[in-house]
């Protein structure tokens, strides 16, 4: 009797461990966002920790769901569960963002609200950690989503110049002890505002987790097809929507089942866009044995790349390059600002990004390489230099007005970040004086995707930026 009574009595040890979990108290961080639409909220299971959300955007985001993750350990995950429900309109393209497997659960996010009339959510950067109950936050987000700038109507200019064009930037973290286990905000036809949910880590500690193989998510910053090689290897339901996708992405085909090549990306460390360096390509289809990567090193070759097959530098090489590319005055300015634990990884994150102006395997290869300190120098480095080598001359024509015009250089240092300084050049260089060189926002919309690109601290300095100078009526 007594051995037919103990495997009861743990079920129900098991069954009272996770009625406790649910039943744990829980925090709500105040929403970042506007005040229009209605309140929603989500929580993840007893078992289960915020991984991310799957998103529903055009150029707004549409709509919003949870992604939890079943957790057996700080990096021990099992399957993913999105919320059945969405909250917010029925508009936009479904996507996900993510935490990487190598810390996946949600602890901290940045949210950004623009809108001419009301606010709503156009940017959603989650800060990723484990599953324990004492880590510190990242110094910059691990996962990134990014909508293109709401389009503000035209003939609104006199408006912008009183401040009616409004951008809001929230960042929030869980308490000490505490991970996201849920979402709430405000939604209606778009998501209005996000908030996270906070607890104690939950974990699933049936067992279960005996034997299992822990979960790969293909990480935010992979492209889109890779993403859809990854979900069809799953045999994931997610597959032939990520084909689509793929296929609509003006990249080749992923043929189900088979290994492609990704010849575009869709976002980065600091939410970039564009085509993969063919080096890069080069080198991450010969790590993994592809039968294109020949191919893929003839082009790298003809293009003026390595000799032979891609060179491949070593960290140390990367960071000798790094230093020297210091020389520049904004470089050694951003440098300078660098913990010093992170200055190996900033010198290594300079010479990976030199010349480059997208995201690849060469540099992701090389990122998970280094410490968690040079991640995050190497991550600041590689943001910079992608966001200049994209928008150079628009950065050298912002950079001589600020040299010029007193008001403009005070206003482009007003924020501590260097990098934002950068985003003000930009910007600068497309709504400044056209006396000085400048386009005077006669680039049109494609300002609006040239903004989209940037870092986020650059993009708060595209902002300031473009309020100065078109309050001045030029």
């Amino acid at each position: 009797m007594r051995l037919l009574l103990l495997p009861l009595v743990c079920i129900g040890m098991l069954a009272n461990m996770s009625a406790q979990t649910a039943g744990a108290p829980v925090a709500y961080l105040p929403p970042i966002g506007g005040s229009s639409g209605g309140p929603y909220k989500a929580q993840c299971g007893p078992t289960e920790n915020l991984m991310g959300f799957e998103l529903r955007s055009g150029v707004y985001l549409d709509a919003i769901r949870p992604v939890c993750v079943v957790t057996y350990g700080p990096t021990s995950i099992g399957n993913q569960v999105a919320a059945s429900n969405w909250s917010g309109g029925t508009g936009g393209q479904a996507q996900r963002v993510l935490c990487p497997a190598s810390s996946p659960i949600v602890i901290g996010l940045d949210a950004t609200s623009s809108s001419y009339d009301n606010f709503v959510i156009t940017n959603i950067h989650l800060y990723c950690g484990q599953a324990v109950p004492s880590q510190a936050m990242p110094a910059y987000p691990s996962a990134t989503f990014d909508t293109p700038e709401h389009v503000i109507p035209a003939g609104v200019n006199s408006k912008l110049a009183n401040n009616e064009d409004r951008t809001a930037y929230g960042h929030q973290g869980c308490p000490a002890g505490q991970v996201a286990v849920g979402v709430h905000g405000r939604a209606g036809t778009w998501v209005d505002a996000v908030g996270l949910i906070c607890g104690a880590p939950r974990k699933d500690a049936s067992g279960m987790a005996l034997g299992r193989v822990q979960q790969t998510t293909p990480a935010p910053d992979i492209s889109i097809c890779e993403r859809a090689q990854a979900a069809r290897a799953r045999n994931s339901p997610s597959a032939p929507a990520l084909e689509a996708q793929c296929n609509a992405s003006r990249q080749p085909a992923v043929p189900s089942g088979k290994v492609g090549v990704a010849l575009g990306r869709v976002g980065a460390p600091a939410g970039t866009s564009g085509s993969v360096p063919v080096c890069d390509q080069a080198q991450s289809a010969r790590a993994r044995n592809s039968p294109v990567a020949a191919e893929l090193e003839a082009r790298c070759r003809a293009i003026g790349g390595g000799q032979g097959n891609p060179v491949e530098l070593t960290p140390d090489q990367l960071a000798a390059r790094g230093a020297i590319l210091a020389n520049d005055p904004l470089v050694a300015e951003l440098r300078k600002r660098q913990p010093s634990a992170n200055l190996r990884g900033f010198d290594i994150g300079m010479g990976a990004a030199e010349g480059q102006k997208e995201w690849g395997a060469g540099k992701e290869k090389v990122l998970a390489s280094l410490n968690p300190a040079e991640q995050q120098g190497f991550k600041v480095a590689v943001s910079f230099t992608l966001d200049l080598n994209r928008n150079a001359q628009f950065a050298a024509i912002g950079a001589a007005i600020a040299q010029a015009d007193p008001v403009v250089a005070s206003a482009r240092t007003r924020d501590p970040e260097v990098r934002a300084w950068l985003g003000f050049d930009i910007a600068s260089g497309i709504y400044g004086d056209p006396a000085k060189g400048a386009k005077n926002n006669t680039f049109g919309l494609q300002s609006l995707a040239i903004r989209g690109q940037l870092s986020l601290p650059a993009q708060r300095g595209f902002d300031a930026s473009k309020q100065l100078h078109l309050s001045r009526h030029y």
